[in-house]
């Protein structure tokens, strides 16, 4: 669990995976003024290079990244590090092509657009 922590405890690390540069910037600004450390990915491929190199605390992912499906990247995450929380980033009006079963790591839901 991501909890702010003390000047001398070293910051929480979240990775943000998002294909929109100004949704990566927003999260940014706002995750790090919460004293997080944030590591930033526009798809799914150099989130999970990013995930094999470097533990994050928990993600924040896009529902409709342009090279991979959500189930597929969920799928590698759980494979990779199963104990990374994620919270998953989209429209309420989509359509959801994600299998059930991958929603099992996500533990929030944010429906864009959202108030930072």
């Amino acid at each position: 669990m991501i909890a702010r922590g003390t000047a001398a405890r070293k910051a929480d690390k979240v990775l943000v995976v998002n294909y929109d540069s100004e949704i990566r910037r927003i999260l940014e600004v706002n995750l790090a003024h919460a004293n997080l450390e944030v590591i930033l990915a526009e798809s799914g491929a150099e989130a999970l290079e990013i995930i094999r190199r470097d533990k994050a605390d928990i993600i924040i992912i896009d529902q409709e990244l342009l090279d991979m499906e959500t189930g597929d990247i969920f799928r590698h995450v759980k494979e990779l590090s199963g104990d990374i929380p994620v919270i998953l980033i989209g429209n309420r009006s989509q359509k959801i092509n994600t299998p059930a079963k991958a929603y099992e790591i996500a533990v929030s839901y944010i429906a864009k657009p959202f108030d930072p």
